[in-house]
């Protein structure tokens, strides 16, 4: 089993795709993965993306970048 123990999937790049990105995360064996947030406001998109595949596990956490 795979594990991927650092994703931003919130990332808008991805939000459009998440799907297909999904999908291939999925054949190629990937079965946790852990959503990284970075910042309150991306909170809600991390929560939303764990809601929808149970096998992303949410991280809320504030980045050093954006620690004021």
């Amino acid at each position: 089993m795979l594990i991927d123990a650092h994703v931003h999937l919130q990332e808008p790049v991805l939000l459009d795709r998440l799907s297909e990105v999904m999908g291939t995360c999925r054949q190629e064996g990937v079965r946790l993965m852990l959503c990284n947030g970075t910042k309150p406001s991306d909170w809600a998109d991390v929560a939303a993306i764990s809601s929808r595949f149970p096998e992303v596990l949410p991280c809320f956490a504030v980045h050093p970048w954006y620690v004021a």
